[in-house]
């Protein structure tokens, strides 16, 4: 059917004031001195409760920049380094007003000009999340550079404001800070490091193989979602390279390596219905099964006699295992020594990154798994997207999946088309690819499940590269978390 669209626009002129209405959304706009926004809404049965502001003290919101920005990366590691070479910051707002249609609340636009040259359009609209259990509505926004003469810019930035005495929590995993208010926050997803700040072991780590010490900030769990003490809360829908600058008393400034950058504002009376709104729209965690809490959970290695001798010292030391739940066996597909060779790779041993179980190393798999289950005690074990070449290997296998990789067209490239190895010489499975992402599930199901496996790590969505032939999902979690998440509850 056609959509059938009411355009309503009023061009402000200094001195003007206006409201519009978006859903249970009200966005003021004032222009008697700076150009301000304030968007307020109902909140715990307060009307006109302010939900996101621009700030007086600054001229401009919108912000467009040139940088020149290097990243080097080293597996799952990235180092960032950024020059500005050029900054727009002379806003003007020349339109404004609202579109309505028949089937989706008013979209509120603003459209103006920087530096005299440069179009933008900013967009507010909110929209329904059909939660069956928590129906909630957000206010999208979208602020975007619209003419060729942008085409010379590749950053932009959006400056609101926030109160002096507001606190600032949230962005995934942050293991050093809890309240960031007055920090400089970079989001990108990358291993988290050892270390973080502390030395000498910051140091000693990063000699040994660059960023591996990580910063204070760096994050295996990228999540650009923030709540404050006042109960606001806002949250970036783009997947880009992105930084919440905090660092001033009563300004955020969050600046996105793309011309377009969207996200959307989440209202609640307390944090537990910002969170159960924002889960609406990100997806929220299933409970786990009843069992995981009812004891401990071993992780062990070394092969099926290592495991059960090591259970039966367990049972000796304690009298009996009904405290004993799981054994988690990150090993099951064999294992590997690292940095033999030198080269980038810390010296460890690890895994072989080839997802069906070493049946050298844990000989009668499912008798194990039989065993252990007719002692109470399920089995878990671990898998991530990257793929080892086990054709190096001494022992047998069934599978190489890095061949079946190549051979099928699954494996992340680089912006040159060859294939990505950056990470001790493995590929990377392109979950964005529907064949490659139903293929690394079959794996699941086939050698995992199917063998009575119950549960496992899922890991290293931090290891896509910065630029190649690939999307977006190596800047969120999403994609290799989504995969546990189809086969459900165990």
């Amino acid at each position: 059917m056609a959509l059938f669209i009411l355009l309503i626009s009023a061009v402000l002129t200094a001195g003007s004031s206006v409201s519009y209405d978006s859903g249970p959304f009200t966005i003021h706009y004032d222009a008697t001195q700076a150009p301000t926004l304030r968007i307020t809404a109902t909140v715990d049965g307060r009307p006109d409760t302010v939900v996101w502001y621009t700030s007086t003290s600054n001229r401009t919101f919108v912000t467009a920049a040139r940088v020149e920005q290097t990243v080097q990366q080293n597996g799952g590691t990235f180092i960032f380094t950024t020059s500005v070479q050029e900054v727009c910051s002379e806003m003007t707002i020349t339109r404004n007003g609202t579109r309505t249609s028949t089937n989706a609340y008013n979209q509120v636009y603003f459209g103006g000009i920087l530096c005299k040259e440069v179009e933008f359009e900013m967009l507010f609209q909110a929209q329904d999340l059909y939660n069956p259990t928590t129906p909630t509505t957000h206010l999208l926004f979208n602020l975007s550079l619209t003419n060729s003469s942008s085409f010379s810019f590749n950053q932009l930035r959006l400056t609101y404001g926030c109160e002096i005495d507001e606190q600032i929590y949230g962005f995934g995993a942050q293991y050093s800070k809890f309240n960031t208010k007055g920090e400089r926050l970079p989001l990108f997803l990358s291993e988290q490091g050892v270390g973080r700040g502390l030395e000498p072991l910051t140091f000693v780590l990063d000699e040994v193989s660059p960023g591996a010490g990580g910063k204070w900030y760096t994050t295996y769990t990228r999540v650009p979602h923030y709540i404050t003490s006042h109960s606001r809360s806002l949250s970036l829908d783009s997947l880009e390279y992105a930084v919440f600058d905090m660092s001033r008393d009563d300004v955020i400034v969050i600046e996105v390596q793309s011309l377009v950058l969207a996200g959307r504002i989440i209202t609640g009376a307390s944090p537990l219905e910002i969170i159960t709104s924002y889960t609406a729209y990100s997806g929220r965690m299933s409970p786990l099964p009843q069992w995981v809490g009812e004891g401990a959970i071993l992780g062990l290695q070394g092969g099926t006699e290592s495991v059960l001798e090591t259970l039966d010292l367990v049972k000796k030391e304690w009298g009996n295992m009904s405290d004993v739940v799981g054994v988690w066996l990150q090993d099951w597909t064999g294992q590997r020594v690292f940095g033999e060779n030198g080269g980038r790779d810390l010296p460890r041993v690890g895994l072989w990154w080839n997802w069906e179980v070493d049946e050298s190393h844990y000989q009668n798999w499912t008798g194990l798994i039989s065993e252990l289950a007719s002692r109470g005690i399920k089995v878990l074990t671990y898998i991530n997207p990257l793929l080892s070449n086990v054709s190096q290997r001494e022992t047998p296998y069934r599978h190489n999946y890095y061949r079946e990789a190549l051979e099928e067209g699954f494996a992340v490239r680089n912006g040159d088309g060859t294939v990505w190895t950056g990470y001790s010489d493995s590929l990377l499975v392109d979950l964005s690819n529907p064949s490659a992402y139903q293929w690394m599930k079959n794996m699941i199901v086939n050698n995992m499940l199917a063998t009575g496996v119950c549960g496992w790590m899922c890991d290293f969505g931090e290891t896509v590269p910065a630029t190649g032939k690939t999307s977006q999902w190596g800047r969120s979690p999403r994609l290799p978390l989504s995969l546990p998440r189809d086969m459900g509850p165990t």
